[in-house]
């Protein structure tokens, strides 16, 4: 499927997966927003990472229904998984999970730092 190019200046999700691909270059994925996301055990989730079999790439989903400001929490969240396969919440992913999110608020930051400017004059 296409990747679709984000309309925003201010899109945090392309913010965390650019920070990503900064520490993971070589590392690919493709994700989704869904409606719900239920574990084998019946619990709600907000964010699951699934490795297929057939060695295409991971997809990560990130449930729809949650607050536009805890994407980028959770899609640093899953992307470390795919940074660090098989460590499941471990001292690997723990650090990749920090390396992304610290990244994204690096570059947040740096994007975003003079709020009153206006947005046509922002850098895509």
């Amino acid at each position: 499927m296409e990747l679709l190019k984000s309309p925003f200046l201010n899109d945090p999700s392309s913010l965390v997966a650019m920070a990503f691909s900064v520490i993971y270059p070589d590392k690919e994925f493709e994700a989704v927003l869904v409606d719900k996301i239920t574990a084998e055990d019946g619990t709600q989730m907000v964010g699951c990472t699934t490795f297929p079999d057939d060695g295409s790439l991971p997809l990560v989903e990130v449930a729809g229904h949650i607050p536009a400001e805890a994407v980028p929490e959770i899609l640093a969240h899953e992307l470390a998984h795919i940074a660090t396969p098989g460590d499941e919440h471990g001292p690997r992913w723990k650090e990749a999970f920090e390396r992304i999110y610290s990244k994204y608020n690096e570059l947040a930051i740096a994007r975003f730092q003079d709020q009153d400017q206006d947005p046509q004059e922002a850098t895509p």
